[in-house]
Parts: C-alpha cells; sequence; structure tokens
C-alpha cells in the first residue's frame, strides 16, 4: 500500500478496516479484470457499502 493511495482513501472517509477490504476486493477483481477496473469496481462496492451503512444508522426507529 502507498502512503499516497492510503491518504486518498481516508479523504474519500474510509477508515483502516475499509481501506485494507478495497485492497482485498482490488486483489481478488484484478485476476479476471484490469488493475484499473479492479480498483474502481472495489472503491464503488465500499463507498456504496458505506453509504448503506449509514443511512441505516442515520434512520431513528
Amino acid at each position: 500500500m502507498k502512503n499516497k493511495e492510503i491518504k486518498q482513501l481516508e479523504n474519500l472517509g474510509l477508515d483502516s478496516e475499509q481501506i485494507e477490504i478495497y485492497y482485498a476486493l482490488v486483489s481478488d477483481l484484478s485476476r479476471r479484470h484490469t488493475v484499473e477496473q479492479a480498483e474502481m469496481l472495489a472503491l464503488y462496492i465500499i463507498l456504496s457499502a458505506n453509504a448503506i451503512t449509514n443511512s441505516i444508522f442515520d434512520k431513528d426507529f
């Protein structure tokens, strides 16, 4: 993991656990896709999951 990449991911609001998941997804997805495609797919998955989680916990029950 490069410090510049980690800083960019942190600037998107990802915590260390989400960054680890991102890199695991990139590693797995790059077997079937180009590295650029794998990075974009992984970022989409992580940000979507983050948005879903935030919307669930922002609701008043």
